[in-house]
């Protein structure tokens, strides 16, 4: 936004600040002025609304006078006590005035504990309606009986309506009796209000719309008239600018010779234009000027001087073509000089850059020979590199399969004392078979006894006892037998852990070898490397120094080429400086 300002012309500039200027203070006042309308209108509903509440209030005040003058009557003795409660209730109960709208309004009282003492609808009195809430919440009876407790005042609640279903908004007026304890109350439906105050809040929008449209009209008719005449006025501005704006264009283009725009005004604009005109002068003498000493330093003349009189920050431009002037004078004196003397001595540069060039070429010659050699060195280290790294590579390997092996001989040995402690427990089990199979054979016995006891009754016995004692002989025999197997076992198992264990102490102490053979075979690898790359940055360096020694020698020919070629340009500056004329020297 703040780019697209910046690009309008200044007649936009003016006329669009000045016009939101007129666009905001129209804004404001016609804010001020329906913010004025609005109150006023709300004023008047407000007060017509205060009138409303002040015909309920005085109707309450007209009963509780009425109430008053019935209990003076009982405290006089003109009537008994009960006659007068009765006469209260009446009056409070029948009472009805004239609302404005063409209904009557009615009274009714609670009780402080909120208990309704009389109402129009019987069927309301003796309730006790102190928790009662309409339907908005509003536990009206409680702010009614509060009202009445401050003097009187009013309170907002909806109710039933007679003759009609649902609740209504009403506004009531409540102050005490105190003689009865009475809070007394009358309001008024506010559907039945508003038809009161209708017409005149009608009237008083109508002349709000009518007053806001008067104040539009006119806002937009003097916003229209100020931006007229704000135009009127940038284009008296605007005008004389851009004509010297177009000169002053045509100045930054390079023409010195068009005629400045006459303006005859005595404001800003007439002496921007004389001030235009007078710069264009100032510049085109100037600028003659400096074309004539131009003029005459391109033809070789540098013995004019600056006569012309430039002014303020034209000064320096004046001395500097006064200083351009002898510095060039004397730089021509010099360089006349100075061609002479290289005239003199560039045979002398000549014969010495020769010589100097076939030393070079000599010490080329000797660098390459050892470069050659150095190469075929780096060679040998290289490949003396390579090897020692794959020897410790294969090393590492061999390394790692032996540390494998040796692991695993290690589970060999756990799992051969796993088998030893097995043997163990089996020894265990058959010296339990063997117990078992003795006293089976002492039972067979026993019974073999007790069946010849019993004769031929026992005799079925007697058979089942000797296969018990040959099956306690056959189990006997077998656990020997296993005993037997597992005592070779061991045995066997004894030789191949001590076989294993001397076999694990020998891939031990091959390990220890060769990690020591790994780690020399390493430091050899790291050695030759650093050898290699020691060998290729010497090879390096002598590429460098050749290098440098044959762009030695090259620039030695070339200067002496070039010292035979300065040594004729020489005598051609010599010729050549005869055109140069200067003021003479002091």
């Amino acid at each position: 936004m703040k780019k697209n300002i910046q690009k309008l012309h200044l007649k936009a500039k003016l006329v669009l600040s000045v016009s939101i200027l007129i666009a905001c203070t129209v804004l404001v006042q016609s804010f001020l002025s329906y913010r004025s309308l609005d109150q006023a209108y709300t004023t008047i509903a407000e007060s017509t609304n205060e009138n409303l509440d002040t015909l309920i209030k005085t109707e309450v005040e007209s009963i509780i006078d009425v109430l008053n003058a019935n209990y003076e009557r009982y405290k006089s003795g003109e009537i008994s006590e009960a006659q007068a409660m009765t006469n209260a209730k009446k009056i409070v109960r029948n009472t009805r005035y004239e609302n404005g709208n063409g209904k009557a309004g009615y009274f009714w009282a609670d009780q402080a504990d909120g208990k309704c003492a009389v109402h129009m609808n019987r069927s309301y009195e003796n309730q006790m309606r102190i928790n009662n809430k309409d339907s908005k919440g509003n536990y009206y009876i409680r702010n009614l009986i509060a009202a009445g407790n401050k003097g009187g005042g009013f309170t907002g609640f909806w109710f039933t309506k007679p003759g009609k279903v649902g609740e209504f908004q009403k506004r009531a007026y409540t102050e005490k009796f105190k003689p009865y304890g009475w809070y007394i109350s009358t309001g008024n439906y506010q559907e039945d209000m508003t038809p009161l105050i209708q017409e005149k809040l009608t009237q008083c929008n109508k002349e709000k719309s009518k007053a806001m449209a008067i104040l539009v009209i006119s806002s937009i008719a003097i916003a229209l008239l100020g931006v007229l005449f704000i135009v009127s006025m940038a284009n008296s501005i605007t005008k004389p600018l851009k004509l010297v704006t177009k000169r002053l264009d045509l100045l930054s283009k390079g023409d010195l010779h068009s005629p400045v725009p006459k303006i005859n005004s005595q404001d800003e604009t007439g002496e921007l234009a004389r001030t235009t005109t007078a710069t264009i002068d100032m510049l085109h003498k100037s600028i003659e000027d400096i074309t004539m000493h131009l003029s005459d330093m391109s033809k070789g003349d540098f013995s004019g001087d600056v006569t012309y009189d430039y002014v303020q920050d034209f000064k320096p431009i004046g001395a500097a073509i006064r200083q351009i002037l002898q510095s060039l004078g004397s730089t021509v004196t010099s360089i006349n000089a100075a061609a002479e003397e290289v005239s003199a001595n560039s045979e002398q540069v000549s014969g010495g850059a020769q010589e100097l060039a076939d030393g070079a070429n000599r010490q080329a010659a000797s660098i390459q020979e050892l470069s050659a050699t150095i190469s075929e060195i780096s060679t040998d280290v290289s490949k003396n590199a390579e090897s020692a790294q794959l020897a410790s590579d294969i090393s590492t390997k061999v390394g790692e399969v032996l540390r494998s092996g040796n692991d695993k001989m290690k589970q060999m040995l756990n799992a051969m004392d796993e088998i030893n402690g097995t043997s163990e427990k089996i020894e265990n089990i058959i010296k339990t078979i063997n117990d078992i199979a003795f006293q089976t054979n002492i039972l067979a016995l026993n019974a073999a006894v007790e069946a010849a006891r019993a004769g031929e009754a026992g005799r079925g016995f007697s058979v089942v006892a000797d296969e018990v004692r040959r099956l306690a002989a056959k189990s006997a025999q077998a656990a020997k037998n296993t005993t037997a197997l597992i005592d070779e076992s061991r045995t066997a198992v004894g030789n191949g852990s001590k076989i294993a264990a001397d076999t694990a102490d020998t891939i031990n102490s091959i390990i220890n070898d060769s990690a020591k053979s790994i780690s020399l075979i390493e430091n050899i690898a790291v050695a030759s490397e650093k050898q290699s790359i020691a060998v290729r940055q010497v090879t390096e360096g002598i590429n460098n120094i050749s290098s440098v020694v044959q762009s030695n020698s090259a620039a030695v020919e070339e200067s002496a080429a070039t010292s035979e070629k300065l040594s004729e340009q020489a005598k051609v500056m010599k010729g050549l400086m005869t055109r140069f004329r200067v003021r003479a020297q002091n």
